[in-house]
């Protein structure tokens, strides 16, 4: 599931890479009741501005963008609020038998499906029917008090933590305009992970788990590989990123996996592609000798997990 504010050059670069190797893929955006985001409308040509997806002929868009209202009544949602409840009480309801495993994955974020089926199936051995998983990059709240959350550039749950969830999200008490509580109520600048966090704790005793291998190197990366390879936490110091993080967890050249899950913040089409061919495409390919040592070591490796050539 991908929360998403349409934009056609984005969405086709994703179908032309990582997302044609989803088993299913959909990309959830606003319905328009009484919203007012950008994002519930799509600019066709700048002299005309905006207007609603409905205005369009029917075919205009894919049939895995999937219009729905995520606008509440009582007041404006920010952009966190929108990718929080109904998206995945939508999904719940129409495509719960699709699949074993659900996750939401930011449009920025590089998703590896298969290294997901990996993790789940042969590092972890886990039952996606009969288990509670909640899973990804672990991060700490800013709210003291509140449980440890999973960044949201890429959050995976089993298919029993969905089907039990979403009916907490429909019964979830509604309309409150004041600030966090740590109670799990949708409210008025509710944040996805801290939400997501205390609800799953509070009515599933479900905790977020930190996607880490045996090397404690993260699964989903929340910065660009190349940059999160120069990591150092003796030089920087407990910033937000390392806050939490178990002594000894992976730095430099050691901070993320060779099978990643995700990989976060390429923002641009050209930046997917880039990926795309660095991870995918074939040995030697002008992305790949364009990669500094570092980085080329570490896509080489992350290749050869996929079963790519090198040579």
């Amino acid at each position: 599931m991908i929360p998403f504010i349409w934009n056609e050059e984005m969405y086709k670069t994703i179908m032309e890479t990582w997302g044609k190797r989803c088993d299913v893929i959909n990309f959830l955006t606003d319905a328009i009741v009484g919203g007012k985001l950008k994002g519930d409308k799509i600019t066709d040509d700048p002299l005309m501005g905006y207007k609603p997806y409905w205005e369009y002929p029917p075919g205009t868009f894919p049939d895995n963008v999937i219009f729905i209202n995520m606008t509440r009544t009582w007041h404006d949602c920010d952009k966190d609020d929108v990718k929080k409840v109904c998206p995945w009480v939508y999904v719940e309801e129409n495509h719960l038998d699709q699949a074993e495993w659900f996750c939401k994955v930011d449009y920025d974020t590089f998703f590896f499906p298969e290294n997901v089926k990996y993790f789940v199936r042969e590092y972890e051995n886990w039952d996606p029917f009969t288990e509670y998983h909640y899973f990804g990059h672990l991060i700490q709240s800013r709210h003291k008090g509140s449980p440890p959350m999973i960044a949201g550039a890429t959050v995976c749950w089993s298919r029993k933590t969905l089907d039990d969830i979403a009916d907490v999200y429909r019964k979830m008490p509604k309309g409150r305009t004041g600030g966090h509580r740590g109670k799990c109520e949708d409210r008025a600048e509710a944040t996805e992970e801290a939400s997501t966090a205390i609800c799953l704790l509070e009515h599933l005793n479900v905790s977020a788990y930190a996607a880490r291998d045996d090397e404690l190197r993260e699964f989903v990366s929340l910065d660009r590989y190349k940059d999160v390879l120069t990591w150092n936490r003796t030089k920087q110091g407990e910033w937000w990123y390392w806050r939490g993080k178990p002594e000894g967890a992976g730095e430099m050249e050691n901070s993320i996996t060779t099978r990643p899950i995700g990989i976060h913040k390429y923002k641009e089409t050209r930046m997917i592609l880039e990926l795309e061919q660095q991870f995918y495409g074939p040995a030697n390919n002008r992305e790949i000798k364009r990669l500094n040592p570092r980085s080329r070591t570490y896509v080489d490796k992350v290749r050869k997990n996929l079963g790519m050539t090198n040579e």
